[in-house]
Order: structure tokens, then C-alpha cells, then sequence
């Protein structure tokens, strides 16, 4: 694969679009995209915040740096060497078409993170987490729609699949649901067993607890993890997540 990423900022108050086009050439990964676009932005910014003038030019990446590099400047159009292609003939496309088209279109990464706030009642965190694949996505819907016959809330199959990396090849959504419904049949340990494990946890990672009380919220949902870890997945997620709570704010 080979992506050439164009971006070009301009200040807020400007009317139009950008008289220049900076393109970033031959990158090989969307990883590298991300990050030559998130360097771009930053160098653009500063240029522009110091009321210089950004130019029309080609640029490369170096991924040992972290930064973009001037390949070449490019001036007009025609130093991109536009021209009609032969091979494609104009299309007309009709709105009836159109809407057609929309619908046969899943639900993007950003609309999957809002459809998981809002109908499953999960955290804008555990939402992204899902929403990174459609696979692991369409997993977790599939896991939730079974697990509400057995009165397993979407956040139980939530914090499963996050915090035990569930293998999504190896267990289906169905398969997974049983096993869920099976341990809330089991004794969990007790308690008090639970308040001592979540001090240890907390004792052992201090920045987090540090990070929590600055305002970081997402935090808890790594000390639940860490939890389940020491407890083999014997603690449950909803009371461990309410002992957390208890002792971080006490």
C-alpha cells in the first residue's frame, strides 16, 4: 500500500480554502499517515502563528526523526502534471442512487463510538476500544444482543472484552455469553477479600491513582483490569469497579 496524504491549515478568520496544498508522499502505513499528518499540523500552525506563508510543496516522511522533510516546491498545477483519464468515462449518478449507495454503508469508527454511548450506555473509552474494528465491533453487538436474554448488561460483555482480551477467534459472542452466565453462578470471592485485593492494586500503581485524582477518569477502567488480573477474573467487574471507587475517593 502507498497513501499520499494532502493537508493544508489556514487560519481561522480566512474566508476560503488554502492557495496551497502541501502533500506528503510515498507513505507506506495508515500509522505513518497518522503520524506525518499530526506532524504537518503542528508545522503548519506554528508557521502560520508567526505570520509566515505556507508554500505549495511536495514533502516526505522519516520515520526515525518523526518529521517531514521539503522534497521538492511546486508552484502550479501543472507541476503536478494533471490530465484527463482515458480509462474512466464521466458518471451520472441519480439521488435515488445515491441514498442507495448510503445505505449499504456500515457505521463508521465515530458513529459506532456514539452508538455505543448512547444505546449501550458504555464510556466514550470502552466505546473507542470496541469501535477500533469493525470485527471486534460487530463482536461486541452480537455478544450484547444474546447476553440481554440471560440479564447480562452490554457493560459486563463490555469490560470481558476489553480486560480479557478475549480471543475473537477462538469464542464466539454466544459461547462467550454462556460462560458469563455460568461464573455469575459461581461463589465470587467475598467482600473483604475483594477490599484488600483493590488496596494492593492501588498501593502498586500510584500514578494511576494520581492520574484519577487530576481528573482521569479512564483510569478506573485499567485498575478494574488490574484487579481481575490478581483475582484470575473471580471479582466481578460492577462490584470491583464500586470498591475502587470507595477507596480512591476515601
Amino acid at each position: 500500500m502507498r497513501c499520499e496524504a494532502n493537508i493544508s491549515l489556514a487560519r481561522r478568520e480566512r474566508q476560503k480554502l488554502p492557495d496551497y496544498k502541501v502533500e506528503i508522499k510515498n507513505l507506506n502505513s495508515f500509522k505513518f499517515v497518522e503520524k506525518a499528518l499530526e506532524y504537518e499540523i503542528q508545522r503548519q500552525r506554528k508557521l502560520l502563528e508567526i505570520g509566515k506563508k505556507l508554500t505549495q510543496e511536495t514533502r516526505g516522511w522519516d520515520e526515525v526523526k518523526q518529521i517531514t522533510f521539503l522534497q521538492r516546491v511546486k508552484e502550479t498545477a501543472a507541476d503536478y502534471r494533471y490530465f484527463p483519464e482515458p480509462d474512466i468515462p464521466p458518471l451520472t449518478w441519480r439521488t435515488e442512487e445515491l441514498k442507495n449507495l448510503k445505505t449499504k454503508i456500515p457505521e463508521l469508527p465515530n458513529e459506532k463510538v456514539e452508538h455505543f454511548v448512547k444505546d449501550y450506555n458504555l464510556s466514550e473509552y470502552q466505546s473507542e476500544i470496541l469501535a477500533a474494528t469493525r470485527e471486534k465491533a460487530d463482536y461486541f453487538e452480537e455478544a450484547a444482543r444474546v447476553g440481554k436474554k440471560y440479564q447480562l448488561s452490554a457493560k459486563e460483555i463490555a469490560n470481558v472484552i476489553i480486560n480479557k482480551r478475549v480471543d475473537l477467534e477462538k469464542t464466539l459472542p454466544a459461547e462467550l455469553v454462556k460462560i458469563l452466565v455460568k461464573k455469575k453462578t459461581t461463589p465470587k470471592i467475598s467482600e473483604k477479600e475483594l477490599e484488600k485485593v483493590v488496596q494492593k492494586v492501588l498501593d502498586e500503581n500510584p500514578e494511576a491513582v494520581a492520574d484519577y485524582k487530576r481528573g482521569k477518569e479512564e483510569v478506573v477502567q485499567f485498575l478494574i483490569g488490574c484487579v481481575m488480573k490478581e483475582t484470575k477474573g473471580e471479582a466481578d467487574p460492577s462490584q470491583t469497579r464500586k470498591a475502587i471507587l470507595k477507596l480512591l475517593v476515601s
